[in-house]
């Protein structure tokens, strides 16, 4: 191992011809195939190989020989180990792979290698395991998305990357709003006009900051929770398009979980321009209710929005909710549908499969109000058309 990782070519020949044992692992479980991986030396890989080392042997916590390469950074390395064969999708002992590891590294080359290679953008496994979730800078999130990674997964830490702010939250940002400011921006309010424009200062201190509404309650207030929920940027159940111009749109979402004082299910658009810009709209209510967990297709200068979870109690089993929002005039409107649509769905994933079918899968549609919520998966493949407005089943097969 010491020559392998630190000597030469003859050095390591010299150790083998002597009787090194080429399988004895070290206390990080790795043999010298391993630190040949790691130290990136192709010819001293290749030589370990051909004199008896297990290629496919796994390091600690069952890591894939891929994981190293990936790690380490070095590119001509995984190209060879792929190439002599070596899964991109075997798994270590958790579930993780080779994708997902190389996004968390924020190694792109290595992303772009190994989804050229066949890699699966979007693994039965998500959360923590999908390699979008574990994307750590702006250039993985997108490369990622491009290539087709499942939208649903990205965190709030990774749409803060994408529109060019830090991942984490920084309050620093609410110290120049006053405390009039505050009052003015603090309250979720809903549109009088479609759209209502809305850049309070609060609110873009609360966009760019990051911040949870109780991190801005303890600023402002006495920390108390006897009084509405704050005005957040920071959510689940948001949609992030990206369009043709450069801007990127945030739609709706939720900040916290029902038992929460400041938990809230919002009905606004964030738009942020190529240029640092940051705009906010409101929206009536009876234009476009509170949404979350629904889904975003950009068709040519509209986003289509489908489906949401909401707020209990006003879910309804019926059809599914379908908007679409002009991303030139900012205005949403309802759609109103014909054909067999999923019902009230949430939580799916869609694809657009030509310029006027949105082809939605997956998720959860609620199937019976009382006496409790009942919820069933989405049993078919639904297909949306945007010409006609008219949902239909996709073949099965």
């Amino acid at each position: 191992m010491t020559a392998v990782a630190l000597g030469t070519l003859a050095d390591v020949h010299a150790q083998i011809d002597a009787g090194a044992a080429l399988e004895v692992p070290d206390a990080w479980e790795r043999t010298a195939w391993h630190i040949a991986i790691q130290s990136g030396d192709i010819d001293k890989a290749a030589l370990v190989r051909d004199r008896g080392s297990n290629i496919h042997a796994r390091g600690r916590c069952g890591r894939p020989p891929l994981f190293d390469a990936v790690e380490c950074g070095h590119l001509a390395m995984l190209r060879w180990l792929i190439e002599l064969g070596l899964a991109v999708d075997e798994a270590d002992e958790f579930g993780g792979r080779a994708l997902a590891h190389a996004a968390e590294c924020d190694n792109v080359e290595a992303a772009a290698l190994l989804i050229a290679s066949g890699a699966a953008l979007n693994p039965s496994e998500g959360g923590h395991l999908h390699p979008l979730y574990n994307a750590s800078s702006r250039a993985m999130v997108n490369l990622l998305l491009d290539a087709g990674a499942d939208p649903r997964e990205l965190r709030d830490e990774s749409r803060r990357l994408m529109v060019g702010l830090p991942a984490e939250g920084d309050s620093s940002a609410l110290h120049a709003v006053t405390p009039d400011q505050f009052a003015q921006g603090a309250k979720r309010t809903f549109g009088t006009t479609n759209p209502t424009r809305v850049n309070l200062p609060f609110r873009m201190a609360m966009v760019t900051s990051g911040v949870t509404a109780y991190a801005a309650g303890d600023w402002f207030t006495d920390g108390g929770f006897d009084r509405e929920p704050i005005w957040c940027a920071h959510r689940f159940g948001t949609s992030v398009s990206r369009l043709a111009d450069g801007r990127i749109v945030w739609v709706a979402g939720e900040h916290e979980d029902a038992y929460d004082p400041d938990f809230c299910i919002y009905n606004d658009v964030i738009v942020f321009a190529p240029d640092g810009g940051i705009e906010i709209f409101d929206y009536p209510e009876s234009v476009f209710p509170p949404t979350d967990f629904h889904t975003a297709t950009v068709v040519g200068d509209a986003i289509w929005l489908i489906g949401s979870l909401g707020y209990h109690g006003r879910r309804q089993p019926g059809p599914t909710q379908v908007m679409r929002l002009d991303t030139v005039t900012m205005a949403i409107e309802q759609v109103s549908a014909s054909g067999p649509s999923p019902g009230w769905l949430s939580g799916h994933r869609a694809h657009l499969r030509s310029p006027a079918e949105i082809v939605v899968s997956e998720g959860n549609v609620l199937s019976a109000r009382s006496p409790d919520e009942q919820w069933e998966p989405l049993a078919r493949v639904h297909v949306f058309d945007t010409v006609s407005c008219r949902w239909r089943l996709e073949e099965a097969g």
